[in-house]
């Protein structure tokens, strides 16, 4: 009788453990340490990490970094958040700014803020974008996204 009270009290007191453990993905991610993830309603999945935009479709995914030279890449690798502009344009935030997604390019609109941004609002009236940031106040842009 014994053992079996020993082998409830070790299940019970154990059992919480088994939610620590991690479940590996089958995605194959650019990081493990995923920061956001968005699907949208073509069916795309964005999935933010600290080391690129991974894009997943179908059976097909491609990743995002940023580059240098290329002004047309996401600004930041480390994308923080993901959110849904007008017409649901992927928008891509990293402590430098927003990358907004360009379907038609493939590629990315950068736009460079003074500080980190934190939310975004989407004003559907007066077809105007709405974002919070650290420490540099709210910008406002435009349909044109300027």
């Amino acid at each position: 009788m014994k053992d079996i009270v020993r082998w409830v009290l070790t299940l019970l007191i154990c059992s919480p453990l088994f939610g620590q453990f991690e479940k590996q993905s089958d995605l194959k991610l650019s990081n493990q340490h995923v920061n956001d993830l968005i699907k949208t309603d073509q069916g795309l999945l964005w999935v933010a990490t600290q080391e690129g935009l991974n894009l997943f479709y179908d059976d097909e995914s491609d990743v995002f970094f940023s580059k240098i030279e290329d002004s047309l890449s996401v600004l930041n690798s480390d994308i923080v958040k993901l959110s849904q502009g007008f017409k649901n344009d992927l928008i891509a935030f990293t402590k430098d700014g927003l990358s907004i997604y360009n379907p038609k390019n493939f590629s990315f609109n950068q736009i460079p803020l003074k500080s980190a941004p934190t939310s975004l609002l989407v004003d559907p009236v007066e077809k105007k974008i709405w974002i919070t940031t650290n420490q540099s106040g709210i910008y406002v842009l435009d349909e044109q996204l300027t």
